[in-house]
């Protein structure tokens, strides 16, 4: 099996090697064994549009994941990545989603209208998980 720290492991996914940076996802015990087993799967909507979301703040993805949750740590592979003023898309009524149209990820860097940064992945290929 292939190293997501290597170049290799990306390429034969189709994504360009880069620097991969640790970062985690907060979910259901069920739904972190199946990541683990079979990979991430995008949401359908969220503040950012579909896509993965996930933070390099653990603390973040343990609230998120509650009592009874899981938190995922994976390896990212962003690619180019948009910062996304989410305070400004709610407060003027544009969409925080329009990222999804020329790049890879969205970033919502913290307090700019969440208290913890928090990335959206659209292609969860990007992502590998890895406990």
């Amino acid at each position: 099996q292939l190293n997501p720290k290597h170049g290799n492991y990306w390429s034969c996914r189709g994504i360009a090697p880069n620097t991969a940076k640790t970062v985690y996802h907060g979910t259901s015990r069920e739904n972190a064994k199946a990541i683990l087993k079979n990979g991430f799967k995008p949401s359908t909507g969220g503040l950012l549009g579909p896509g993965v979301y996930v933070t390099t703040d653990k603390s973040k993805a343990e609230a998120f994941a509650g009592s009874g949750g899981a938190v995922v740590k994976a390896l990212a592979n962003f690619g180019e990545v948009a910062t996304v003023d989410a305070r400004g898309a709610r407060e003027h009524g544009y969409s925080a989603n329009s990222w999804q149209a020329g790049h890879d990820a969205g970033y919502v860097p913290k307090g700019e209208g969440v208290a913890r940064p928090e990335h959206c992945v659209k292609n969860p290929a990007r992502l590998a998980p890895v406990a």
